[in-house]
């Protein structure tokens, strides 16, 4: 499952939603440029490390993924592969899940 979220004001959803669908499509036809996709790297494993600070939040992931099958030391093989991530990777995946109409969409809001 690949999921976005946006929140807005609602008078401002429409546009929010074109600027987003922009977005997702100029990343199916264009990819992401190397700066770019370091950035975005490193705003997923510097949260994973934030998420990770006290002995509690570590045992809980650890516990968690030992549970799911994963082992104990996947966040480290799962900060490895995310690292390894290219641009040709994430176009690859973009044009094979970014799809005109195979998605959902639902709104929350003051009256919805």
């Amino acid at each position: 499952m690949f999921a976005v979220y946006l929140a807005c004001e609602p008078a401002k959803l429409e546009t929010a939603r074109e600027a987003l669908f922009r977005e997702l499509y100029r990343i199916k036809r264009e990819g992401l440029g190397e700066q770019e996709l370091e950035a975005a790297k490193r705003y997923v494993t510097g949260n994973m490390a934030i998420e990770n600070q006290t002995n509690g939040s570590q045992a809980l992931r650890i516990a968690l993924d030992e549970l799911y099958g994963l082992g104990y030391d996947h966040l480290q093989r799962f900060i490895k592969e995310i690292e390894a991530v290219t641009p040709r990777d994430i176009r690859q995946t973009a044009e094979r899940i970014i799809l005109p109409n195979g998605y959902a969409m639902a709104t929350v809001g003051p009256g919805r």
